[in-house]
């Protein structure tokens, strides 16, 4: 039998298993030269509006035109599916923030970090199947153990044959 009490004692004891990931929403632009990017973000930390720099500022690149462009487009992305080269420059980022991106290939990405999404435990509600079957084997398997001790200490175990032995006895009574 498995109780709520122990389900909610599994979860806060395994609380990191049911945990939503770190995801952030970020935008970003495309640059064909790092002195354009640098500018880009020198003027978004002044007050400039990230979607007139993304339409009007100098060296920037059509995201029609290359399909090198990174398409984050706002959504909430998990961080650590993130590549790692992305990941160490978006560690420690904060909402509102920007990032300059300079990976090989030539272009240079501001990055707008719109909004940090920090790990939070998942409702109870949401896993509460989850750790019920969960439980419920540990559970099962410790009453057995137990059973198994029982029967052990009533009676006299004797093993007349182990590991290979055992299996050249399989073996042997198959041929």
């Amino acid at each position: 039998k498995v109780d709520e009490a122990d389900l909610k004692a599994y979860m806060q004891d395994h609380i990191g298993e049911y945990t939503s990931p770190e995801e952030m929403r970020i935008e970003s632009m495309a640059f064909s030269g790092k002195a354009f990017a640098e500018d880009a973000i020198e003027n978004l930390r002044k007050g400039s509006d990230f979607q007139w720099i993304r339409s009007n500022a100098e060296g920037r690149v059509d995201p029609g035109k290359d399909n090198n462009i990174l398409p984050f487009g706002g959504l909430p992305v998990v961080t650590k599916e993130l590549p790692e080269d992305i990941r160490k420059v978006l560690s420690g980022a904060g909402s509102g923030s920007y990032r300059l991106y300079s990976p090989s290939g030539g272009l240079h990405f501001v990055l707008h970090i719109r909004e940090v999404i920090p790990p939070a435990p998942l409702p109870f509600e949401s896993v509460k199947s989850v750790i019920e079957k969960t439980v419920y084997v540990e559970k099962r398997k410790k009453a057995f153990e137990a059973y198994l001790e029982k029967l052990r200490g009533a009676s006299v175990v004797k093993f007349f044959a182990t590991g290979k032995d055992f299996e050249q006895l399989l073996r042997g009574s198959r041929q």
